[in-house]
């Protein structure tokens, strides 16, 4: 038995030399030609560059580091998001820039920096898309008193039920086409609508219907004091403000302020994007180590070797 096992790792040693080789086409493939899914059965990608390994030298680098991948040229799901940044949002948003900073091993002025973008963003649509009176959070809160983390669970139908709300009103008001029974969460994750924006719609539903009479002044005197508080805050941004303070003002979405997160991770290399790949769907992701590390690792476990060779 020992030797059986001793001439079948040496002909694995010997195949796993072949595919790790690098520049060594049996075809005479070079100049890095060779791209997915390759020309023969011998195709192989360590460093995920869309490129067969023995068509190109090998990087300077040497192997393939462990820097997980994420698919790069379109916005990045919900999905991605959440597998790199999997705090739940509920705690998240109690945490301080520092330490989202320490949890997360990313630079302090690298986070504030991409906040101040994910805040740009939001100014930047709320004058694009509307000259009227801001309707702050301050103001949907206090007469739709659900909470985004509870919403995302209901389905349209539900929250007209609640509010005594036609559903079609709220939909124009959200601008989609949907199902009654599909749920806000739905809603987000295709739509991109986020828990406060859904919350709004639903304020202007009461209001047209007559239902809800708003205070202008009430209402401005808010926006005027939220308007300061975001001169304020953009330009004091420190470590010790917390996640919920920029949402509640500045009105990011829980993903806003991961996907935040997310840029730095992948602006300090902590994440690597694969270029190669388009699709942001999660069976997608990448990381570098490949099946054949893994088959490595396996059989050099003693346990192992002893269980599938019985000796």
């Amino acid at each position: 038995m020992k030797k059986l096992f001793f001439i079948f790792f040496s002909v694995f040693l010997i195949s796993l030399s072949t595919i790790y080789a690098w520049d060594d086409c049996p075809y005479g493939i070079t100049n890095s030609s060779c791209t997915f899914p390759g020309n023969c059965g011998k195709y192989i990608d360590t460093n995920n560059n869309g490129i067969c390994d023995h068509s190109e030298p090998a990087p300077s680098g040497g192997a393939p580091s462990d820097m997980p991948l994420i698919s790069g040229g379109a916005p990045m799901s919900e999905e991605i998001i959440d597998k790199y940044v999997p705090t739940p949002s509920s705690e998240l948003k109690n945490y301080t820039i520092k330490q989202v900073c320490e949890e997360y091993n990313i630079n302090q002025d690298c986070l504030i920096d991409a906040l101040k973008l994910k805040i740009n963003e939001v100014i930047t649509s709320e004058n694009t898309l509307t000259s009227d009176t801001q309707i702050t959070e301050e103001i949907i809160d206090k007469y739709i008193d659900i909470s985004g983390s509870e919403l995302k669970r209901y389905t349209i139908k539900q929250i007209c039920e609640m509010y005594d709300i036609k559903s079609e009103d709220l939909k124009r008001n959200l601008g989609i086409s949907v199902d009654d029974d599909t749920t806000f969460d739905t809603i987000k994750k295709t739509y991109g609508i986020s828990p406060s924006e859904s919350k709004e719609a639903v304020l202007k539903c009461l209001v047209d219907d007559g239902k809800i009479v708003l205070n202008n002044n009430e209402v401005q005197n808010s926006a005027d004091k939220n308007n300061q508080l975001k001169e304020t805050l953009i330009n004091e941004l420190n470590e010790s403000t917390t996640l919920n303070e920029i949402k509640e003002v500045y009105g990011l979405s829980p993903t806003d302020l991961k996907e935040a997160i997310l840029n730095c991770m992948i602006d300090e290399g902590i994440v690597g994007i694969n270029g190669t790949n388009i699709s942001t769907n999660s069976n997608d992701l990448n990381t570098s180590e490949s099946i054949i590390d893994k088959i490595i690792k396996f059989l050099f476990t003693e346990l192992n070797l002893r269980n599938l060779f019985k000796f």
